[in-house]
């Protein structure tokens, strides 16, 4: 399997287990040394088996991976490979991820991938189940909010703010859900108080911005928070394993500071980890951003295969810096400012007047 550096494509691609019968799979060949196989299974499932060329002993370039001649022998090794899984050392696993969450255990940074990657892979080469239709759309002209302290740590107002430009995202990047410090990421929700949430604003006199962005047209968003065999076409199997995997991905990516600096930054770490290894928008390239439960829902959550996982106005949006403003409509943003008074308005150089011919608006807020 020839590679060619520093091109990104996919093809069509024989890949087989030596003296062993073959089947036509979708094989992402990408930069570095990473390929992924996506074989399809029932009601548009698929498994994704993550790749190693290796030369064989004829002399070919190939890769091992699960061969199978039909569908049927398919599903039967799928069902072999849920039925191999110990659900009692799942659970145990599961409980100890919950355990570290809550800051009531401690384990390392290595520790705790090898409990995602066991929770979440159904074999020993790390294989991981994933469900093609369970995208979310967010509807042409749909609102997203993003709220902005306007104080500093001693509580003094921050005189550097201007709309105009921290409507963009922050140039600034750390560490935080879903990106590392290296790459900054626009952080929306889909409810104005989930986004003051979000940020820790909790009194009602906290000074504050809230930007309000309208959505150019449809587009879709990979849903972490979403069990995505959650429905009765799929086998018991697939729901049981789309229920405990969504559980402790909902708990990671919804989950409060603790006033620990370093147990936030290693709940953090694991949020980036599991977004690059299983939920990589290169790999899904119709998906403009990733969606979880907003912290400010998330303990209403019954974790049933049927909860409200759909509801848009429960949710975080968050978007690579290369789509933000493909999505949302940055030449016409509405700017609240909460709890501002004129003296403020002085200071920060602005006026709640001077922008009401434009289409980015300055406007008074009151919080509800």
């Amino acid at each position: 399997m020839a590679r060619k550096k520093n091109r990104k494509k996919e093809l069509r691609h024989q890949v087989r287990e030596e003296n062993s019968p073959s089947m036509e799979c979708k094989v992402d060949i990408k930069e570095g040394e990473t390929y992924f196989a996506h074989i399809p299974i029932q009601n548009g499932a698929q498994i994704i088996h993550p790749l190693k060329p290796q030369k064989f002993s004829n002399g070919t370039i190939g890769a091992i991976i699960p061969a199978y001649t039909t569908d049927e022998s398919l599903q039967s090794e799928l069902q072999k490979s849920s039925l191999r899984r110990d659900n009692s050392e799942i659970e145990i696993l599961v409980k100890k991820v919950l355990s570290f969450i809550k800051n009531e255990s401690n384990y390392t940074f290595n520790e705790l991938k090898e409990f995602i990657d066991k929770i979440i892979s159904i074999d020993e080469f790390c294989s991981y189940i994933q469900n093609n239709h369970k995208a979310l759309v967010a509807k042409k002209n749909t609102q997203f909010y993003r709220a902005i302290p306007l104080v500093d740590e001693n509580g003094n107002l921050r005189k550097d703010f201007d709309p105009d430009t921290w409507r963009f995202i922050n140039p600034n990047s750390s560490l935080q859900r879903l990106n590392t410090d290296k790459e900054s990421v626009f952080y929306t929700a889909a409810l104005d108080r989930a986004a003051v949430e979000e940020v820790g604003i909790k009194k009602q006199t906290d000074k504050f911005a809230l930007f309000i962005y309208n959505a150019k047209d449809n587009f879709k968003i990979l849903p972490i928070q979403k069990n995505p065999f959650g429905n009765e076409r799929f086998p018991k199997e697939l729901q049981d394993y789309g229920l405990q995997t969504t559980k402790v991905l909902n708990e990671i990516f919804s989950s409060k500071s603790s006033g620990d600096v370093e147990h936030d930054k290693k709940v953090y770490e694991l949020s980036n980890y599991i977004i690059e290894k299983y939920f990589p928008l290169s790999r899904n390239k119709d998906y403009k951003g990733w969606s979880y439960i907003s912290v400010k829902f998330k303990d209403a959550i019954e974790y049933e295969p049927n909860y409200q996982e759909d509801r848009f106005d429960l949710l975080c949006v968050a978007f690579p810096k290369d789509t933000y403003d493909k999505c949302l409509d940055m030449l016409n943003v509405t700017c609240v400012l909460f709890n501002c008074t004129d003296e403020d308005m002085r200071l920060l150089n602005l006026s709640y007047s001077k922008c009401e011919t434009e289409k980015n608006r300055i406007v008074k807020g009151e919080l509800k």
